[in-house]
């Protein structure tokens, strides 16, 4: 049975009035223009620390929650041994692929490193014992590592070139020499083969894997310099300032609501201050602001993007409104379209 389903992200934004930007923009009612200073009002704005919405979990109706969890690696990714003299486990390599490349990453176990390590992609098994130093990627590390990521290209290096798509079954050759100490004792120049299958053609010993080019997952991921912003004002005035920005990778066209949006209110008293939102390249101009309240009614659609950076401006008016502090939240919600998913029951 199948469910279509939106991958979604929710991005929680409160706002506090009552700490200044800079810069800071103050309208000028005498000149009838935005005047672009640098206010020493009060702290710099609180800004949470940089967070990254990734996919989690999926739910029981086919939804796919986010949260800022630190990145993992992908659920679709392949995980094969690091397989040292022989017969020892000295790690993982991590294998999968995205529209443009498979990812082939070595992690070995603490206290070991790579002084070199190489790679080798065919459409074909291997039929002798292979050469490292021919291989079509490999790197010297120095200073030496135990953790290194390969970005091959889904194309093959040898002619005829040819492109490899989704269901191309590759075998994978994956070599590194090793140092460092395992199991209490000092390792120089040791080999290590990753993957499941065992050579059994005679010779020199080697382990291969074998993977299939996948279907890319669909994916939205959201980058933000933070989700919370203060202000300090200390007189009246027409201010705005771009206190978050952001940047967003989406396999699919998506959309952008808004929910929760309102006027900004005193805790206390119940006094309200208007708010102002706009999302354009440079400082808005007097038409692309929106108010709180029509911001829950605006969506946008947006094309599928590797990388699209994103301001969220803010303005607010303070009308000789009673000292207080005044607050609001509202919640951004990142959907991405004609996405299904498919569950086999």
């Amino acid at each position: 049975m199948k469910k279509k389903a939106c991958i979604f992200a929710l991005l929680v934004i409160s706002t506090f009035i009552f700490s200044s930007f800079i810069p800071l923009y103050n309208f000028n009612k005498e000149t009838g223009i935005w005047e672009k200073g640098y206010y020493s009002l009060s702290p710099v704005a609180e800004i949470d620390a940089f967070r990254r919405f990734e996919r989690i979990e999926d739910s029981e109706e086919g939804e796919v929650a986010f949260s800022t969890a630190q990145s993992v690696f992908p659920e679709e990714a392949e995980v094969f041994n690091i397989v040292l003299a022989q017969n020892s486990i000295a790690g993982t390599l991590v294998v999968w692929n995205d529209k443009e490349f498979l990812y082939v990453e070595f992690n070995l176990n603490p206290d070991l490193f790579m002084e070199e390590s190489n790679v080798n992609c065919t459409v074909m098994p291997p039929d002798k014992n292979p050469v490292p130093g021919q291989f079509d990627y490999k790197t010297v590390h120095n200073p030496q590592t135990g953790h290194y990521l390969y970005e091959i290209p889904l194309i093959s290096l040898n002619p005829p070139e040819h492109a490899w798509e989704t269901g191309t079954e590759l075998y994978i050759l994956a070599h590194a020499v090793v140092n460092g100490t395992f199991n209490g004792n000092s390792l120089f120049k040791e080999t290590a083969w990753c993957g499941d299958i065992e050579w059994d053609g005679g010779g020199k010993w080697f382990w291969y894997l074998k993977y299939e080019i996948e279907e890319p997952p669909s994916y939205i991921c959201v980058d933000l310099s933070g989700t919370l912003s203060s202000w300090f004002v200390r007189k009246p005035g027409d201010y705005f300032a771009n206190p978050i920005t952001g940047s967003i990778k989406a396999s699919h066209d998506f959309a952008i609501t808004f929910s929760g949006f309102n006027n900004l209110v005193e805790e206390l008293t119940g006094e309200t201050m208007e708010i102002f939102y706009s999302f354009s390249e440079n400082s808005p101009s007097i038409d692309q602001w929106i108010g709180a309240l029509d911001l829950n009614l605006f969506n946008i659609d947006l094309p599928a993007t590797e990388g699209m950076v994103f301001n969220i401006w803010q303005r607010i008016i303070n009308d000789n409104q009673s000292t207080g502090v005044y607050s609001n939240g509202g919640v951004i919600t990142f959907t991405l379209k004609n996405v299904q998913i498919e569950i086999v029951e």
